[in-house]
């Protein structure tokens, strides 16, 4: 019961994001009634129906290529963030100078965004390291040039960008130039997910990477490509115009 923080509270939400937020809403209530105690309004996180219907969206690796190239700047390098390391959007806008590592190609997510105000992660394993691609890290590097501190995707004015707005202004128009199904962030998360699991990425360093302790989320946010499942079929043999031999139980020999 001492134990039950506001960030505990937050994480153990995290872990309930299959019930509706209403649900979450009240449990969190009866665990306020049991503890005499109020947290603040918009202290606890909760995740929205419309948020998991919307996010459903699967980029491809080529559709995701074709974003980055199409976004100019700033934009290119966080899509490219995005692409490369799955992390929700809060967790990206909420990312500082200091979480990257470029000595070991390493980013560490420790913070995220809601509404443009920064909070805790929304669960016990989110906080986490992520290791990215060499190529990812220089093109950090440039895009920050020297900078040593702050948010690395900052607003013009400095605070951490909102949601609503990359999507609107940026992310949005580039989907409809490219005539690619309009999504939110989260697609790049769903189609990291799945580009890991098609390249044979074991399931502990998928749940690592991504922020998730369940195998269940992490088949929740793979899309297998008709081109993947073809190629995993090709590999399999066919039972049909070939002759399988049948086993005989007792004495181990094939049977005509």
């Amino acid at each position: 019961m001492s134990a039950s923080s506001l960030e505990r509270v937050n994480e153990w939400i995290g872990d309930l994001a299959h019930l509706s937020p209403m649900s979450q809403k009240h449990i969190v209530a009866t665990l306020c009634l049991i503890l005499g105690k109020q947290f603040g309004r918009k202290k606890i996180t909760y995740m929205t129906v419309r948020e998991e219907q919307e996010e459903a969206v699967c980029y491809t690796p080529e559709e995701m290529s074709k974003i980055i190239s199409e976004a100019q700047e700033k934009w290119e390098v966080l899509f490219a963030t995005a692409a490369e390391t799955g992390a929700r959007a809060g967790e990206l806008y909420g990312l500082e100078v200091a979480d990257i590592d470029f000595a070991r190609n390493i980013i560490h997510v420790r913070r995220s965004v809601w509404e443009g105000q920064k909070q805790s992660t929304k669960s016990r394993n989110a906080n986490r390291a992520i290791d990215v691609q060499p190529t990812l890290v220089t093109m950090l590097k440039d895009y920050l040039n020297g900078r040593q501190e702050g948010l690395v995707f900052p607003s013009k004015n400095g605070k951490p960008l909102r949601n609503n707005n990359v999507l609107r202004r940026r992310l949005h128009p580039i989907l409809q130039a490219l005539s690619i199904r309009e999504g939110g962030m989260h697609g790049f998360r769903h189609g990291r997910v799945s580009f890991l699991v098609e390249n044979n990425t074991p399931v502990e360093v998928i749940k690592a990477w991504i922020g998730h302790g369940s195998e269940r989320m992490v088949r929740r946010y793979t899309h297998l490509r008709p081109q993947y499942r073809s190629r995993v079929l090709a590999s399999i043999p066919s039972l049909v115009g070939s002759k399988v031999a049948v086993i005989d139980p007792l004495t181990l020999e094939a049977v005509a």
